[in-house]
């Protein structure tokens, strides 16, 4: 049985990848059938849902010096709630048109639906462009622009919001068969639900892992990679790859034969 721990001190840039390079190499009896599972990972969760040149886009229209005027605000790449997203929004209102409760925000937690109650009757969001926020407060490019309204204080509901935009987070490895992400077959030992709040510690600890069939009898050079349903690599805090320190993840990892561990001596590598 060998013991591989794992951790992205050393990764591509987004910090979700690793490449774990063993000397000696684990030489594996071709023989003989082995698996590989997970048996613990911790992973902060520092994943943003608003995410540079992909959705950080607010675009709102408002009457200014008698001319219906087009203003489009930039969000900067991290994790936003519902509150944050308002508090950003506000901020824009206000050094825009001097009016920060132009647009408020009303969750539903029961439907995960936003509701937007816009507070003049001028006002009106565009919701079109492939980098707009609004995709992910549930109002997705075909919903065109919103408003103006008849009323102050009418809103528009949305579909269901995605601000936890990753629903998966999925451990690859290039030594082993088994598993789909997104349809695609990919190299998969374990997968996690990241089910904490923002910044704490997704910490995934199991009695009786899933075991994946080892594909190689010689590893000495073997890449992991975090990705999310969608198959993309999950970015790990990065907003400047320059200057940016990943936040750190781990994993232990067990390689044992099918049939009679005991036998086999514990070798660690990391």
């Amino acid at each position: 049985m060998y013991s591989l721990f794992i951790n992205n001190s050393i990764s591509s840039n987004n910090g979700s990848s690793v490449q774990l390079s063993m000397n000696p190499p684990i030489s594996l009896d071709p023989n003989k059938k082995y698996y590989a599972s997970v048996h613990e990972i911790d992973i902060v969760y520092c994943f943003p849902n608003i995410i540079t040149g992909k959705n950080d886009t607010f675009i709102f229209k408002e009457m200014l010096n008698g001319t219906l005027t087009t203003f489009t605000c930039v969000f900067s790449q991290g994790i936003y709630s519902v509150g944050t997203l308002q508090n950003e929004i506000n901020r824009w209102t206000q050094d825009e048109v001097q009016n920060a409760n132009l647009f408020v925000l009303e969750p539903d937690e029961s439907t995960s639906h936003i509701y937007i109650h816009f507070m003049t009757t001028t006002a009106q969001i565009v919701c079109t462009g492939s980098n707009n926020v609004m995709q992910i407060l549930g109002y997705p490019v075909s919903t065109g622009i919103l408003g103006p309204v008849e009323y102050v204080n009418d809103f528009y509901e949305g579909d269901k919001a995605m601000l936890n935009n990753i629903q998966n987070v999925y451990l690859l490895a290039s030594f082993v068969n088994g598993g789909y992400v997104n349809g695609q077959s990919k190299n998969i030992l374990a997968s996690v639900t990241p089910d904490v709040a923002p910044y704490s510690t997704i910490m995934y600890r199991v009695q009786n892992p899933m075991r994946v069939p080892v594909c190689q009898p010689l590893l000495d050079n073997i890449q992991f990679q975090l990705t999310d349903q969608n198959n993309n690599p999950i970015n790990m805090g990065i907003t400047d790859p320059a200057t940016d320190t990943p936040e750190r993840w781990s994993a232990r990892i067990i390689i044992s034969e099918m049939k009679n561990d005991d036998m086999y001596l514990n070798k660690n590598y990391q």
